[in-house]
């Protein structure tokens, strides 16, 4: 499981593994971060949890980057292949879950 653990970014150890990298991060004083490829998602071929919708299953992932980074942290969302607006994308603390 470990070779494709990133690929199944809604599996739990997967979303542990990011937290912890992604908290390393800020640790060393990073606060802009551009997060590319990140639509591993997208379709079924990839989703742990079948149960969920691949927008339902996105958003949590960029939830996850968002709680581990923190409010001041600033994320350059760089999504291909998916289509969706910028407030839905949106994970700021206060923000609307859709």
């Amino acid at each position: 499981m470990r070779r494709n653990l990133l690929s199944r970014s809604d599996h739990p150890e997967a979303r542990a593994l990011i937290t912890t990298i992604l908290k390393e991060f800020i640790c060393t004083g990073w606060r802009y971060f551009k997060i590319d490829f990140a639509y591993t998602v997208s379709d079924n071929r990839a989703k742990f949890d079948r149960s969920k919708t691949s927008f339902e299953t996105l958003r949590s992932q960029w939830q996850l980057f968002r709680e581990a980074l923190g409010e001041d942290a600033l994320i350059n969302a760089c999504i291909g292949g998916f289509t969706a607006t910028p407030s839905e994308l949106r994970t700021l603390p206060g923000s609307e879950v859709i």
